[in-house]
């Protein structure tokens, strides 16, 4: 068939955001020359994705194809005019880029995009081959199956022959990341992703996961929850035919990349098995199981057909799944490219229908549900367990103290503020702003002078908010320090109509900084903390929210940022004075966080519809972000390039007055109305490129040579870091490479000798290199220490981070930007990079981690030390061999059990080691089980011992009490007999570590500082694997057995009794608890089993599993027995068991009932202890009926064999309802 008789089906774009079907038909005839609407056909209209300015795209077909496309065969995008539509219609058939095929439903819950493959067409790659091409399944099936998900397809070009593309995997997952970003994907509202990819699709989508991780993003900012793939080479595809294709072209080291011995394939594999898994997506993969036809370049150049071949392997196309778990894949009896190309009713179109429901946990429509009698699932108990459960009321804490009386007198009132004042000061508050350079000569003067920037009368009259915009490095935070430190703001600020009190306060984010520098709870300190300072009286109005005012005790939980919010609103909107705030925030963009949340915060300062005596005006600037610009464009503003070409001239002749030798004849000047011309406003970008000039004028170059370098140089900032990055010389730049993650990664700020070591220890792969490599830096002394590391920033970063005041910072936002860049890592480490696993946070955490005492004896004895001097043995061979002594440290950590109960188990230091091991696992996928595995035990030893005693001696341990989920799973990969080594040692208790329960004493006191939620992945990981911890089974039910019901910590601890009893851990095992003697010089022991402490939530699925309802305690009591020994006539809300072991009344009133249900004894009607409980229950109004000795006995039959327990009957209402 002609080609151009082939059918096709054309995307139609640009139509207005309100255009219906039969418009749009009308439009695009008229656009096409008035041909009639009955040639046209349209398969789906849905909204765009643009959040800027939302059209419709269409999906449609000719019949017969208009002439004017007929014309144009070699063309694939026409614009289409049509009177009275403002822009033209774009008429395609390429498909690239997002194209949603139906608008969401009621119930949209997903999105659901689709990546086509290799050589092939976004839209035509999922239609059934030799079709009349109305039918694609994504579009016209699948929303009617599945509701929930609106079907979107992504199209990128991937063409072999003639290709003129170099673009790398790497480059067009950048792509796929942008165009999520451009979209909307970031925004609070978004909806999760599901994703359909065909062979190389999943490879670039696979490759955008981990960019997404490198690059830090947060994984709620696009959250991707799995995928279905088809035919991914995943362990590469067969070359031959491709390679004849490709060879020659810019594109074939993307086809390279995909051959079987790829290692770049083989890293990218282990990078997303660690992210997907830590990410918790779901996934499944298909793989073919038909050979495929291929196509050769003959001799002549042409192309010709070649032999049938097993394009992708079901090993490679299934991660080698099939033989570990078989239930992720499926097999698909078709060749590579119609794996994806399902006709009406294909019957492996049911097959994926299934899984994209299991991934987003939802029903294909039409699926009939079916109730087994018999166990339920662990939700269904806990929420049958627990009726009526009471809900805390987060505001009735706040309310009651808002009518609480301050009585204080003067003494008091100066310790309370003093109090207030240092808790909410952080130290690092000013930090960002003291750093920020001050304006250049006269520069920025024109914001109080020029006619036409509206700042002055805003000052005066204006009120709500003014904002500062402009692009990336254009000045606007030095600007908004030239505003907030210039005594003419708070002149023209202030009213002397009015006697006001009056507050000036500022805070200026900073995304390289430290958290309280770009975190919401660090703007309310920053703010707060300088309304305390500028008016004391504003303390009383804060203070019905201490714990206890008359003493100054802060809030029980600290500052949390309920409790900030709380104080700021209270301010806002009190009624006893006068008072006007004028907030200065530099920087939102830098807000670590949603844009959405900060520009609403902002908006909620200026739009308060509330009588308070309380006025505010806000100054922010920003990036001028879609986010800002819809909220925030009906409010004064001004944009930087508008007002500072003058200050940029000044600025460059200042700039290359500084770095010029004095013997230079070139007149620079003469340069500078180009450099201003070309600058677009960017200070950033003059002061590179006046220092460049500047150096090669320096070096002997003339006037033309001068001009021809500055117009080489790149307009972007981008570009221009590129361009840094690659005249680095190559030997140097691994070192830039390292200084560059350290420091856009960190979660600190760094001082110079920090970041300095952490590059040291870079290349390291074990403890005693690393050590080694660091030695002479930590030989030094502070003074000799600081001034090598300023030295070396100094020569290798490339001017790209600065020392500010001792700390090294990145010389501005962009360049973080930029490091983060998914094609960073190629850009400047070349082919090394595709042997890069590690990252910022795996360098920092080998400098952390090693001990930084190591040469301190030596370096007291030496007032100079000459590396050069070979006589010199290294101090670190010594000591590294003192640290693998045989001693491994105390046999058994019997300290466990000693700890008072809420000692935090890792001191700071230790913590952030931890910290960045956790953050190197999940960024790069990878664990660090190699280095760790090197560390010596008395290493492990120090990093606990000073704050608890707590004594961990290896890098299991330590990676229990870290949380490195995967440092677990590739050890379960390289040593078959670890799990029966650690149930070997049953001293240890890995979960124990893992969960945070090593500080649970013998006296059982609650803490708050169990680390339960953190440590649940570990302690499944391990029981799933056979794991046996009975040491921390037991001291779970106890931490249960005292937490109160909304403690944050209680679901998942339930959760995990409930996952240790499905792995085989027995429900009978002796428990012993303490309560101290009337004295408090002993303790009192009882042992019994988790029956005698469970809270109804576990009851069920203890007796289910085993648990004896009459087994006795030490002293001699049942579950039932226990639990009314302790009533008495003064009890209210709790029942007391032992010690600090308690349930309070409700619960153990369906405690009861599950016990006797069953199988437990039913107590003596002339027992008195039942009587009193009876009576209680009774009292609280609970039917008791189901209680009395001669109900159960009518009720229970007791057969001779024991049958297996149903949760149900254990847990049937009978007797649970009040009266």
């Amino acid at each position: 068939m002609d080609s151009a008789q082939k059918p096709k089906v054309f995307r139609l774009r640009q139509l207005p955001g309100n255009a219906n079907e039969s418009q749009a038909l009308v439009y695009l005839s008229i656009g096409l020359g008035s041909i009639p609407v009955d040639n046209i056909q349209i398969f789906s209209l849905a909204t765009s994705l643009s959040p800027w300015r939302p059209s419709k795209v269409a999906t449609l077909m000719f019949s017969p194809l208009p002439t004017l496309l007929q014309q144009d065969q070699g063309k694939d995008e026409w614009q289409i005019r049509v009177n009275g539509l403002e822009l033209p219609l774009i008429l395609d058939v390429h498909f690239r880029g997002l194209t949603p095929l139906r608008d969401p439903t009621p119930n949209h819950s997903y999105d659901c995009i689709s990546l086509s493959g290799l050589s092939s067409h976004p839209f035509g790659s999922w239609q059934p081959k030799k079709s009349n091409k109305t039918f694609m399944w994504i579009r016209d099936e699948l929303p009617l199956d599945l509701p929930q998900l609106r079907p979107i397809i992504y199209g990128y070009e991937t063409i072999l022959p003639e290709s003129r593309s170099f673009q790398t995997i790497t480059d067009l997952a950048s792509q796929l990341i942008n165009q999520l970003a451009s979209s909307g994907w970031t925004a609070l509202s978004a909806k999760p992703i599901v994703f359909l990819a065909h062979s190389l699709g999943g490879i670039v989508l696979k490759r955008a996961i981990v960019a997404l991780a490198n690059s830090g993003y947060n994984e709620d900012a696009i959250r991707i929850v799995g995928g279905v793939f088809f035919g991914v080479p995943n362990f590469g595809m067969e070359q031959s035919s491709f390679r004849s294709i490709a060879k020659g072209n810019p594109n074939e080291p993307l086809v390279e990349d995909l051959s079987p011995d790829s290692p770049w394939l083989r890293r990218l594999e282990s990078e997303f098995n660690g992210i997907s898994y830590l990410r918790k997506m779901k996934t499944f993969w298909g793989y073919e199981t038909c050979t495929s036809p291929t196509l050769v370049v003959n001799e002549d150049g042409k192309l010709s057909e070649g032999p049938q071949v097993v394009l992708v392997t079901p090993q490679s196309a299934t991660r080698g799944l099939l033989e570990s778990d078989e239930s992720l894949t499926f097999p698909l009896n078709e060749n590579h490219s119609n794996i994806v190309k399902f006709c009406p009713g294909h019957e492996d179109y049911s097959v994926v229908v299934g899984r994209l429901a299991r991934i987003c946990s939802i029903e294909p429509v039409g699926t009939i549900k079916m109730e087994v009698d018999g166990n339920l699932s662990n939700k269904e108990i806990s929420t049958l367990a627990r009726p009526g459960a009471h809900k805390h009321d987060p505001f009735k804490a706040s309310e009651e103290s808002k009518g609480r009386a301050c009585p204080l007198n003067e003494h008091k009132q100066q310790k309370t503020f003093k109090k207030l004042l240092e808790s909410l000061r952080a130290p690092e508050r000013d930090r960002r702003l003291e750093g920020i350079a001050l304006n250049f000569q006269n520069t920025f003067d024109w914001v109080f002078n020029h006619p036409g920037c509206k700042f002055v009368d805003w000052l005066q009259h204006g009120q709500g908010a003014f904002w500062i915009n402009g692009s990336p490095g254009s000045g606007k935070s030095t600007l908004m320090k030239y505003i907030f430190e210039d005594s003419r703001t708070r002149e023209l600020l202030h009213d002397p109509r009015h006697s006001f009190d009056e507050i000036y306060a500022g805070f200026f984010f900073h995304y390289r900084g430290s958290l309280i520098e770009k975190s919401f709870d660090g703007l309310l300190r920053g703010i707060l903390s300088q309304i305390l300072e500028q008016k004391r009286k504003v303390c009383h109005i804060i203070l019905p929210l201490l714990n206890d005012p008359t003493s100054a005790e802060l809030p029980l939980e600290g500052w949390t940022s309920a409790t900030l919010e709380e104080a700021l609103t209270l301010i806002l909107n009190q009624q006893q004075f006068n008072l006007d705030i004028f907030l200065f925030l530099d920087a939102l963009d830098e807000y670590q966080g949603r844009p959405e949340f900060i520009a609403r915060f902002v908006e909620s300062l200026i739009k308060r519809e509330t009588r308070s005596l309380t006025r505010v005006k806000v100054c922010f600037s920003s990036r001028p972000w879609a986010t800002f610009t819809t909220r925030f464009k009906d409010y004064p503003a001004l944009t930087m390039q508008d007002f500072t070409k003058e200050d940029i001239r000044r600025y460059c002749l200042g700039v290359m007055d500084a770095e010029l030798s004095s013997n230079i004849s070139v007149p620079m000047e003469i340069l500078v109305p180009q450099v201003v011309d070309r600058s677009k406003g960017v200070f950033l970008w003059v002061k590179l490129v006046a220092a460049d000039l500047a150096k090669a004028a320096n070096s002997g170059l003339g006037k033309e040579e001068l001009e021809d370098l500055l117009q080489s140089l790149p307009a972007e900032l981008d570009e221009y870091y590129a361009e840094i990055v690659q005249r680095t010389p190559i030997s140097s730049r691994w070192t830039l490479f390292a200084m560059l993650k350290i420091t856009s990664q960190a979660l600190d700020v760094l001082g110079g000798p920090d970041l300095v070591g952490a590059v040291e220890c870079s290349r390291s792969s074990n403890y005693k290199e690393a050590l080694s490599r660091s030695e002479r830096l930590l030989r030094l002394k502070p003074k000799e220490r600081e001034d090598y590391a300023s030295n070396q920033i100094k020569i290798h970063s490339q001017g790209l981070i600065e020392l500010r005041m001792n700390w090294a910072e990145l010389l501005h936002q962009t360049v973080k930007e930029f490091v983060s860049q998914p094609k960073f890592n190629a850009l400047i480490l070349d082919t090394e990079a595709k042997v890069t696993f590690e990252n910022g946070h795996s360098f920092l955490m080998k400098w952390l981690i090693i001990d930084h005492g190591a040469f301190e004896h030596s370096s007291n004895n030496i007032d100079e030390y000459d590396k050069k001097d070979p006589s010199q043995q290294p101090i670190c061979e010594a000591y590294d061999d003192s640290m693998d002594e045989d001693d491994p440290g105390p046999e058994d950590n019997d300290l466990y059990d000693e700890l008072p109960y809420g000692y935090t188990v890792m001191p700071e230091e230790t913590k952030r080691m931890a910290t960045y091991g956790k953050l190197a696992e999940d960024t790069t996928g990878r664990s660090m089980k190699q280095f760790l595995d090197s560390i010596p035990a008395k290493r492990y030893a120090q990093l606990t011992e000073a704050a608890s005693g707590v004594i961990i001696n290896t890098s299991r341990e330590f990676a229990s009490l870290a949380g490195f989920s995967l440092y677990f799973r590739e050890t379960f990969q390289l040593e078959q007999d670890f799990i029966d080594k650690c149930n070997q040692d049953s001293k240890r208790s890995l979960l124990t570590l893992a969960l945070g329960l090593s500080p649970i004493d013998s006296d059982h006191i609650a803490s708050r500082h169990l680390t339960i939620v953190d440590g649940a992945e570990i302690t499944r990981l391990l029981l799933d694997n056979g794991y046996k911890d009975p040491k921390a089974f037991a001291k779970l039910i106890s931490f249960l057995a005292m937490s109160a019901a909304d403690d944050k910590s209680r679901k998942m601890s339930i959760d995990l009794v409930i996952h240790f009893l499905e792995t085989g851990h027995d429900p009978n095992m002796p428990l012993t608890i303490y309560e101290l003697s009337e004295r408090g010089n002993e303790r009192l022991a009882l042992t019994c089993t988790a029956l005698h402490l469970a809270p109804p939530e576990i009851v069920p699925s203890l007796l289910v599993h085993g648990a004896d309802p009459n087994a006795k305690d030490s002293e001699g009591k049942t579950p039932l027995g226990r639990l009314c020994c302790n009533v008495s006539p003064l009890t209210r809300m709790q029942i007391y068991l032992h010690g600090n072991h308690a349930r309070s009344v409700s619960d153990s009133y369906q405690v009861a009932c599950m016990l006797l249900n069953g199988g437990g004894n039913p107590l003596q009607v002339s027992d008195p202890s039942w009587c009193r409980l009876l009576d209680l229950f009774a009292g609280k109004g609970y039917d008791v009926e189901p209680l009395q000795p001669q109900y159960t006995m009518l009720t229970i039959r007791r057969p001779a064999a024991k049958p297996k327990l149903n949760l149900k009957s254990i847990m049937r209402p009978t007797g649970w309802l009040r009266r």
